[in-house]
C-alpha cells in the first residue's frame, strides 16, 4: 500500500520513470576501402554479398568485424587484398584478378564464405549440363533404357546418333568413323643472298656474289644455288690474264641444332664456265670461255634457328673437276683454273611460308 502511494506521488511530481535505452544494433561486417580507390565499389560488393547469402550478412557500422578491400595494379591485371579484423585477430587473403568486375565478385564471395559459409552454399548454382550417373541394377532387375538426347536445332541429328555420353568427363565422345586429320606440311623454304671473297678461283683474289634457294625436308635440306666470281687480273711485265667464273649447282645440307644457331654441313657440285682474256699493255685482248666444274664441301652457321629472317655465314672448299685454261699466243705457260679453291659467304636469308 505504501509503495503504491509512493509510486503515484513520484509520477505526479517527476513524470513517468525513464527506462534504459536499448543497446545499438551491431552489424555482421563493416567494409572499408582506401580513399581514392573505387575498384571495386563498396556498394556493389554489398549488393553481391546480400545476393549470395540471402540477406544473412548485414553490412554497416558498428560491426562485429571489419573487412578492408585494397587493389593494386599489376602487369596481369589487379592484385586483390582482403584483410579481416575482429576480436579473434586479423587475417589477410590475396587474389590475382583481371579487372574490377572480377574483383567485385571475388570480394563478395570471399567475405560470404568466410562469415556465413552455410548460407552461401545454399545459393550456389549447381551445373546441370553434366549427365546423371549410371543407374545401378541388380541381378533380378534389367538396366533401365538410356534416354536418347534430343538434338538441338544446331546439332546434326546424324552426328547425335553416332555419339553417346562419356561418363568420365560429361561430354559427348564420338564413336563413329572420324575424318582423318590434315597432314601438317613439314617443308620450309629459304631464300638467301650471299656475298664474299673467292680464293684460287680467278687469277687473283676476287669478289663473289651468289644466291641460294633451299627446301628443308625433315632432318636434311636440298639447295639450288648460283654464283658469279667477278673478273680478276694477274699481270706481270705488261703480260697477264683476266678471268671470271659463273656457275650454279645443287647441294645437300645437314642442319645441326646448337642452341640458337643451326650448324650446316654441305656437300654438292657446281657446273659453269670460265670466261677471260689476256690482259696487259703488251697483250691484244680477245674474250674466250670454257666449261668449268667442281665438287665442294662446306660448313656454315645460321642465326636464329627459327623465325622469318636469319643471317648466314659459310665457308666452302672446292676441288676443280674440269680445269679450263687461257693460252696467250707466244707464251708457253697458260693460265689454268686452280685445282683447289675456296669461297667465304655471308648474307641475309628469309624463310617461308
Amino acid at each position: 500500500m505504501i509503495a503504491s502511494v509512493a509510486w503515484t506521488v513520484g509520477w505526479a511530481l517527476w513524470g513517468p520513470p525513464q527506462l534504459p535505452a536499448p543497446p545499438p544494433s551491431t552489424a555482421d561486417v563493416a567494409i572499408e576501402q582506401p580513399s581514392g580507390d573505387p575498384c571495386p565499389a563498396v556498394d556493389a560488393v554489398t549488393a553481391d554479398l546480400h545476393s549470395l547469402t540471402g540477406g544473412a550478412i548485414t553490412v554497416g557500422e558498428p560491426a562485429l568485424r571489419t573487412v578492408r578491400i585494397a587493389t593494386t595494379r599489376t602487369d596481369a591485371g589487379l592484385s586483390l587484398e582482403l584483410t579481416f579484423a575482429g576480436e579473434g585477430g586479423a587475417e589477410t587473403r590475396r587474389l590475382d584478378v583481371t579487372n574490377c568486375e572480377t574483383a567485385r565478385r571475388a570480394s563478395a564471395l570471399v567475405i560470404a564464405v568466410t562469415i556465413a559459409p552455410v548460407q552461401t552454399s545454399s545459393t550456389v548454382v549447381v551445373r546441370s549440363d553434366v549427365p546423371p550417373p549410371e543407374p545401378t541394377t541388380t541381378a533380378d532387375q534389367p538396366p533401365a533404357p538410356r534416354p536418347e538426347p534430343d538434338p538441338s536445332p544446331e546439332q546434326d541429328p546424324v552426328a547425335a546418333e553416332r555419339s553417346e555420353p562419356d561418363p568420365a568427363d560429361g561430354r559427348f565422345a564420338p564413336t563413329g568413323p572420324q575424318p582423318s586429320s590434315r597432314r601438317v606440311r613439314s617443308e620450309q623454304w629459304r631464300l638467301a643472298a650471299l656475298v664474299g671473297p673467292a680464293f684460287a678461283t680467278a687469277p687473283n683474289l676476287a669478289a663473289a656474289l651468289g644466291g641460294e634457294l633451299s627446301v628443308r625436308l625433315g632432318p636434311v635440306a636440298i639447295a639450288a644455288r648460283g654464283w658469279h666470281v667477278f673478273a680478276a687480273e694477274d699481270i706481270d711485265g705488261g703480260v697477264g690474264f683476266r678471268a671470271a667464273v659463273s656457275a650454279g649447282g645443287v647441294a645437300l645440307l645437314l642442319p645441326l641444332a646448337a642452341g640458337p644457331l643451326d650448324v650446316e654441313l654441305s656437300a654438292g657440285f657446281d657446273v659453269g664456265a670460265m670466261s677471260g682474256s689476256g690482259a696487259g699493255a703488251r697483250v691484244v685482248e680477245r674474250e674466250t670461255a670454257s666449261p668449268w666444274s667442281a665438287a665442294n664441301v662446306g660448313a656454315g652457321l645460321t642465326w636464329p634457328r627459327r623465325g622469318r629472317f636469319a643471317l648466314m655465314a659459310r665457308v666452302e672448299g672446292a676441288v676443280t673437276l674440269v680445269r679450263p685454261a687461257i693460252q696467250l699466243v707466244g707464251q708457253e705457260t697458260p693460265f689454268r683454273a686452280p685445282d683447289i679453291g675456296a669461297r667465304v659467304w655471308a648474307g641475309p636469308a628469309v624463310r617461308f611460308p
